[in-house]
């Protein structure tokens, strides 16, 4: 449980400082840009995940 904190915590503490530096040296608009990367992947990741559940049903 610890490490799994650790590893969540840490993330979240080095996602916060990497977007104050992007946003400091770059501006919103890049944060905003940026943050489109991981949102696609997710999405991408989600819509296969729906689509074997879906393919492993209708079998």
């Amino acid at each position: 449980q610890s490490l799994n904190d650790f590893a969540v915590f840490g993330t979240m503490a080095f996602g916060s400082f990497l977007s104050g530096g992007l946003l400091t040296a770059y501006g919103w608009n890049t944060v905003l840009w940026l943050s489109f990367a991981p949102l696609a992947l997710a999405s991408i990741a989600l819509a296969s995940t729906s689509a074997s559940r879906q393919d492993r049903t209708a079998a």
